[in-house]
């Protein structure tokens, strides 16, 4: 038992250090609170800023991807015979518009000759069946920002050709495995070794397939969307339709043609983003598909920098066929480098190279302005592209 002197002696804390023992403690749950807040805050603003490099590198790898292979086939042969019903009505098939087009802020550009070879307008590129039927870029596209149109052959799905015989307006392939289907925008291109000591200089041709069997592949004219207005394959660009018979040998490719056309539309749901519009050799089944979010909104102001959101851009680098000077250029126009232009334009500037300039917004307001208010992230990002298809010689 205690004794009651030793709890006469016993002392607890006084007011005043209970008062400092107290203040000492919300001091350091401040500091602790305002440490995990700016922690929290710098990890919100990292990873806002991480995912938009991550989205921008999607899209610049999935963009990448189309601009190197535009203007290409599998056989790479410059020539091309375009025998599908009025091409110059369908965006994904008018080849000798040119296989890289650029519209600077959502105008299309002129082309040359008599008539012109025009670059398809806005209003022809839409998806036409299933879910996205009827959608048109043109109704939600973004003012004052740019597009681009691709067209190329898909060189990783070629199937090689066996043998052909122009008056059954057959090919042989090697395998049944090519996955090709009656309809399909298809084309076939001459190995340049085989063909090399023949006067007869290699050629690409674009039809539609109308028949499929096993390994045989039937190109007769026929009817259909849009269906070929000749069986002949070797006519020359300047009468695309004069049905010369050709006969395309052994170790030649069979692809389909493949198109992609980039644009920033709104999403409907209060922001803009970067849009993919496709067609992969089926012209029924064309896809349009939201690429990524969150492109910064026209006349929204870009911090740090304290300038203007533009959204997409695409700058064009040059090389003029004359005087071999290279440049770069905002003006959007039609490429004429394609070997099918013919004849091509004197002192003409050829696209080598595009740069894509991307302006980004963070999907969460993990930043502050001026006035200390909350406010979204932006960012610039871009990334220059070559072009794989170029003769130096043209």
């Amino acid at each position: 038992m205690k004794s009651t002197a030793s709890i006469l002696g016993a002392k607890g804390f006084s007011l005043v250090e209970l008062m400092i023992a107290m203040a000492l403690g919300l001091f350091l749950t401040g500091v602790a609170v305002n440490i995990v807040i700016t922690n929290r805050q710098a990890f919100r603003t990292t990873e806002n800023l991480s995912r938009m490099q991550e989205n921008a590198r999607s899209a610049f790898e999935l963009m990448a991807r189309d601009i190197r292979s535009a203007g290409g086939n599998p056989c790479g042969t410059p020539m091309i015979v375009n025998v599908l019903n009025n091409p110059a009505n369908l965006w994904w098939a008018n080849w000798a518009a040119g296989t890289v087009i650029g519209y600077e802020n959502g105008a299309a550009p002129l082309g040359y000759g008599v008539p012109a070879r025009n670059a398809p307008a806005l209003a022809l590129i839409q998806p036409n069946a299933g879910a996205n039927a009827g959608l048109n870029p043109n109704a939600n596209i973004v003012a004052n920002t740019d597009a681009i149109l691709l067209l190329s052959g898909d060189s990783l799905e070629g199937t090689t050709i066996r043998s052909h015989n122009p008056a059954t307006f057959q090919f042989t392939l090697n395998a049944n495995t090519h996955g090709f289907a009656v309809g399909d925008i298809l084309m076939a291109c001459d190995n340049p070794i085989f063909v090399a000591a023949t006067p007869a200089p290699p050629v690409t041709a674009i039809f539609q397939a109308s028949g499929v069997a096993g390994n045989v592949i039937t190109h007769a004219a026929a009817g259909g969307a849009p269906g070929n207005c000749s069986p002949g394959l070797g006519s020359l660009p300047a009468t695309p339709c004069a049905g010369t018979a050709k006969t395309y040998g052994s170790g030649g490719v069979l692809s389909r043609l493949t198109a992609a056309f980039w644009y920033v539309g709104n999403n409907g749901r209060g922001n803009s983003s970067l849009y993919r519009v496709s067609m992969n050799g089926t012209p029924g089944s064309i896809q349009n598909d939201e690429i990524i979010d969150n492109i910064c909104i026209q006349g929204g102001v870009l911090l740090p920098e304290n300038r203007a959101c533009q959204g997409l851009q695409i700058t064009y680098i040059t090389r003029n066929t004359t005087t071999a000077v290279v440049a770069q250029t905002a003006v959007a126009g039609i490429d004429w480098s394609v070997s099918s232009q013919t004849p091509k334009p004197n002192n003409a500037n050829e696209v080598v190279a595009i740069r894509i300039s991307l302006d980004l917004q963070s999907r969460e307001a993990s930043g502050v302005n001026n006035a200390n208010a909350a406010q979204r992230l932006a960012t610039n990002l871009s990334e220059t592209i070559f072009l794989r298809n170029r003769d130096a010689a043209q």
